[in-house]
């Protein structure tokens, strides 16, 4: 079989197209640079120039394939602000004077538009990705949405049967809603053989994304040096379900098998309190909790303060009154029966989860962890080793 795979590249893509790849599948993407996305790519994965906002490069990239997947997404806070041509904060990969040269170039792009970064890559990329697949007759597509639609569920475990309209408390909790209401469950109600698939928050070896950053913050703390970038705060009360990267990949190959058209699935996972992770990591490696948590009166305080500011001077991404309205005791909690039943998704423990990525995690920062007679980690730093 032969896939069309957006979001190669990214983490939960890199994890789906290595099950592609060994189980013997051809798997295709687009890059606008193809030598320097192979570089950023695992073996065995066919990169055409291209774009899905370029709807004329997709017509050849797709010929022949059989089912896609919709992976890609952009997913930073503060994106309303390209709208009036503020500073963005982004993720910079090796090449860092492409990088920024991309960025310009969406900026553009966007503002040309008349809309944000945000919606331009989740709504606008998705509505041409679908409606040259239906040109196609592409047979199959798997969209990879979020539990974040939802925004702030208010401790409820939700269902693949919740509707939700608003409000949200970012640019990219909204877009992606957009994207899934108003063009996924559209064009599925029109007979796009479409499934829609909804992770809750991701982690593994290899995040880059908000789990990334309170682990490896918190690790910090077995270095002799650790300089500023250590986890001192923590937001009270905010919960996740927390989705283990390699489950989620194989419930993405599943899904293509044996999901519906026209059907959403939670891959949702253990739920937990960002307290308790960090609790649970530090009963692991028995490095101290964070002294400090921060209630969310005084996140949603800092907020509509940084709401201010923002409008006034460039602020950086994790304090910008979006991230901070998104963190504030705010719940994304849902059950994941369906998806078990249906894509046989059984998503490991948060102990076994975390088990692995800390070994990842201490790798990078040159920390050396042993078990113990109780199975807990030994937190020890390299010699020489430096970050």
């Amino acid at each position: 079989m032969k896939y069309f795979v957006t979001g190669a590249a990214t983490f939960l893509g890199r994890a789906v197209t290595r099950r592609l790849i060994d189980a013997g599948h051809e798997v295709i993407t687009v890059a606008r640079k193809p030598e320097r996305a192979k570089d950023e790519l695992d073996g065995g994965v066919e990169v055409v120039y291209g774009d899905i906002l370029w709807q004329n490069t997709l017509f050849d990239a797709l010929k022949g394939v059989d089912g896609i997947f919709h992976m890609s997404s952009y997913h930073h806070y503060k994106t309303k602000e390209v709208r009036e041509n503020r500073n963005v904060s982004v993720h910079f990969s090796k090449n860092i004077k492409e990088t920024v040269k991309e960025l310009k170039e969406a900026r553009q792009e966007a503002k040309d538009s008349g809309i944000s970064v945000s919606e331009r890559n989740n709504v606008e990329a998705t509505r041409i990705l679908l409606e040259t697949a239906k040109e196609m007759r592409i047979k199959r597509i798997v969209y990879t949405g979020t539990l974040a639609v939802y925004s702030d569920t208010r401790n409820r475990v939700l269902t693949e049967e919740a509707r939700y309209t608003g409000p949200w408390n970012s640019e990219y909790e909204f877009t992606m809603w957009k994207a899934q209401h108003n063009v996924v469950m559209k064009m599925a109600k029109e007979g796009l053989p479409v499934l829609t698939l909804q992770p809750g928050m991701m982690y593994g070896p290899g995040d880059i994304g908000y789990a990334h950053q309170l682990i490896y913050n918190f690790l910090r703390r077995g270095l002799s040096d650790p300089q500023d970038r250590v986890l001192r705060t923590y937001p009270r009360k905010t919960a996740y379900c927390w989705s283990y990267v390699d489950d989620v990949a194989d419930a993405h190959v599943m899904a293509m098998k044996r999901g519906t058209p026209g059907e959403s699935y939670f891959l949702s996972g253990p739920i937990s309190t960002v307290e308790g992770v960090l609790k649970m990591i530090s009963s692991i490696t028995h490095l101290p909790m964070p002294k400090h948590s921060l209630p969310p009166g005084v996140l949603r305080f800092e907020a509509a303060m940084m709401s201010i500011i923002g409008g006034l001077l460039p602020v950086e991404e994790g304090y910008s009154a979006e991230f901070l309205r998104s963190i504030a005791g705010t719940t994304s909690l849902a059950k994941y029966d369906k998806a078990e039943v249906i894509l046989s998704f059984k998503p490991r423990t948060l102990y076994e989860g975390l088990r692995s990525t800390l070994y990842y995690e201490m790798n990078q920062l040159g920390l050396i962890a042993h078990d113990d007679k109780d199975g807990d980690l030994v937190v020890m730093e390299a010699e020489g080793h430096t970050t």
